[in-house]
């Protein structure tokens, strides 16, 4: 089927003009259409991370399939306008539903079969705005669903662990989070935060890091990205609002190698969290990282050396959820 895609600019409430691309099977339509929503960090619009445009693929892939697309570049990333060290988690969604509503209005889209795709943290500004906008449903990625604090730390041990720290540094590690995590929950100063870091880096485990001097200068840096509005408002982030104000049907699948959201783990979490009777397919991929590739260990150095993200048996799993859960209930038997 040809594709034509095509550069959109839209409007973020704020006034900032961001930047993406829409594409649209050949034909008339009207077409269901996936609006893409990215994970942490400064994405571009495909998404690419280590050489894989994670969303450029699969737009293309389910663009073969019939189904139009929406994927745009984070604020200040590409052609977009603003500062991603300024956006938080909810200018995060707010972004996304001007993007939604730049969707809805094209010609050839059904606006009311449109679809949230969101990978690691855009699962969670997917689902926060399919609480209060209409979207036929949402397919979460690897999303995180236990708290946020506790997550990180699951990921410091695989990274510490990988790196050789031994058991003693990673006890002090945790215990280092987990006391910046507290002051910036309750909303404390930089300089709380710098002198705590400080405190707990000139106590590390072992041989001393460095000077004095030179460990201020990196728990100031620490202080930066740790108060930063994305990092302070991720952390801050309550589940259970997130997963449980959710009232559209929900895909949610996860790799069994994701040492950046383990799946199990977070499988369980959103479970726990979801509404009563909310239409759901889950699935755990076993062999599987924060990608969706096949993977060995998971470890995010596997990555750029590693096969297709996501792979083609995600895609057709996720095809077949889209079918499965945009089919009408089945009719009441009569009484």
């Amino acid at each position: 089927m040809s594709l034509q895609e095509r550069e959109i600019f839209f409007a973020a409430p704020d006034g900032a003009r961001l930047a993406g691309t829409f594409l649209q099977p050949a034909g008339a339509g009207p077409f269901p259409a996936l609006l893409f929503a990215s994970g942490s960090g400064p994405q571009n619009r495909d998404e690419e991370i280590l050489g894989h445009p994670f969303f450029g693929d699969m737009a293309r892939w389910f663009g073969a399939r019939g189904l139009a697309s929406l994927r745009f570049d984070d604020r200040g990333v590409g052609a977009s306008e603003g500062d991603h060290a300024q956006s938080s988690v909810a200018q995060d969604v707010a972004d996304l539903g001007a993007a939604l509503a730049f969707l809805k209005a094209q010609a050839g889209v059904d606006p009311r079969r449109i679809r949230l795709i969101g990978h690691s943290q855009g699962a969670l500004t997917s689902a926060l705005l399919a609480a209060r906008a209409q979207v036929e449903m949402v397919a979460a990625l690897a999303g995180p669903a236990e708290p946020m604090p506790g997550l990180i730390h699951r990921q410091a041990r695989f990274a510490g662990r990988e790196a050789g720290y031994s058991p003693e540094v990673l006890r002090h590690q945790q215990a280092t989070n987990q006391a910046a995590f507290d002051v910036i929950l309750r909303g404390g100063s930089r300089a709380e935060t710098e002198a705590l870091v400080l405190d707990h880096l000139l106590r590390w485990p072992g041989p001393p890091l460095g000077a004095r001097e030179a460990l201020a200068q990196t728990a100031a840096q620490m202080a930066e990205v740790l108060l930063s509005a994305p990092f302070a408002s991720l952390l801050g982030v309550d589940m259970a609002e997130v997963w449980g104000g959710l009232n559209t049907p929900l895909i949610a699948f996860f790799g069994g190698r994701d040492q950046q959201v383990p799946g199990f783990v977070n499988l369980r979490a959103l479970k726990a969290r979801l509404p009563p009777r909310t239409p759901l397919k889950a699935r755990v991929f076993p062999r599987l990282n924060h990608l969706f590739q096949e993977a060995k260990t998971g470890s995010v150095l596997e990555y750029a050396a590693l096969g297709a993200a996501p792979a083609p048996e995600v895609l057709e799993a996720l095809e077949r959820a889209f079918t499965d859960l945009a089919k009408p209930p089945p009719a009441p038997r009569p009484a």
